[in-house]
């Protein structure tokens, strides 16, 4: 019988030849693994959120309920294995087998496996930032872990190719050179999961909620913010100044260097748009906006002496402006109603012929105690 692959994971595996090449094995791996392991296969899951993996929900010998799944290859998700041993299930879903050279692995399901999704999003928040909290622990040396850098570096290098493309080139090459700043300036480096969405939170009987689809890098806790801020788009655009403050708090993380990383994925992160020459079908480019939206909304220096989620005192740096010049795009994005007038800087052409960003970068901890303890922007 051939096997089913679903239409999105075919699509991303038709962009490159070693995918290509991948997709041409994957009935053949299917099969070791499903004799291998002793599995039953069930149809594989072909939802919103699955694009860059084969899975499946399968039955073990013994009766027991279990995910197979295999990676398609991309940079991104190369350590998802090494990064579910570390967990060990606390608070993702257990690695139950593995072979890492064919990128195979037996996880467990979660029952009855409902998205956080369908929960109101402030609720999300809470739930979100309590399983980042947990999941952010330092690795121990050795480990098989890449710094953030690696990844916002590659991500800088796919922009930077689509150069002719960019919307706004001021707006963009202030995210680039934050995208070099933020990594080196981390106070405090611990394993991230980089990709925790509510599509990424099941229920499950083990716990009320796990974690799936780690994608891990060592680095600053506050860029695991924005993958959950970003799903949040309409609420981030209509008050992006309190959504951040609300989740940074819950977080206890410095929302100064969440807002910035936001702003940096916004500005500069590759995505499709930029190659099929559109603008949206407004005066400027939606992403462009929403970057410029962001970062007009510049949050207070963060308190010095600030206390960590787990009680290591780190100290902020000042954070002082420096105006970057924008182009077209940046100013006319930087017109929005919810900016009030007061709040922007004089002088300007466009409501905005600058925005701000910060010569001093704070450290990653915030003060305060959380409320609560407990974009990619192209499809993930």
């Amino acid at each position: 019988m051939a096997l089913t692959v679903p239409e999105r994971l075919a699509a991303n595996c038709r962009t490159a030849p070693g995918r290509a090449a991948w997709l041409a094995r994957l009935p053949a791996v299917v099969r070791e693994m499903e004799d291998r392991w002793s599995l039953t296969l069930g149809a594989p899951f072909d939802g919103e959120e699955g694009g860059c993996a084969w899975v499946a929900p399968v039955a073990r010998a013994d009766g027991t309920p279990a995910v197979l799944k295999l990676g398609m290859p991309h940079m991104e998700g190369e350590h998802e294995i090494q990064g579910l041993r570390f967990w060990d299930g606390d608070p993702t879903v257990r690695l139950l087998e593995a072979d890492d050279d064919l990128g195979a692995m037996l996880i467990e399901r979660c029952e009855p496996g409902t998205s956080l999704r369908d929960l109101p999003e402030q609720e999300q928040d809470r739930v979100i930032a309590g399983l980042l909290r947990r999941l952010w622990r330092p690795s121990p040396a050795p480990h098989p872990f890449r710094p953030l850098s690696a990844l916002t570096a590659y991500w800088s290098r796919e922009t930077l190719a689509d150069a002719a493309s960019w919307p706004d080139a001021g707006l963009v090459r202030e995210g680039l050179r934050l995208f070099q700043e933020l990594p080196r300036s981390a106070s405090t480096e611990v394993l991230l999961a980089t990709d925790l969405h509510a599509g990424n939170v099941l229920r499950a009987q083990r716990e009320p909620w796990l974690v799936i689809d780690p994608k891990p890098f060592v680095g600053d806790p506050a860029y695991d913010a924005t993958r959950h801020l970003f799903n949040c788009r309409a609420r981030l655009r209509a008050d992006p100044d309190g959504t951040i403050r609300r989740f940074a708090e819950l977080l206890e993380l410095n929302r100064e260097r969440v807002r910035l990383w936001t702003f940096a994925r916004a500005a500069a992160e590759p995505r499709e748009e930029w190659k099929d020459g559109s603008i949206g079908g407004e005066a400027f480019h939606p992403c462009a906006t929403f970057a410029v939206e962001i970062h007009s909304c510049r949050l207070e220096p963060a308190a010095r002496d600030a206390r960590g989620p787990r009680g290591a005192d780190s100290q902020a740096a000042e954070i002082r402006p420096r105006p970057v010049a924008l182009n077209r795009v940046g100013r006319q994005g930087c017109r929005s109603p919810r900016t009030p007038a007061a709040a922007r800087p004089s002088g300007d052409r466009a409501v905005g012929s600058a925005f701000h960003a910060p010569a001093h970068l704070g450290s990653s901890h915030s003060e305060k105690a959380p409320a609560e303890s407990s974009p990619r922007l192209r499809p993930s």
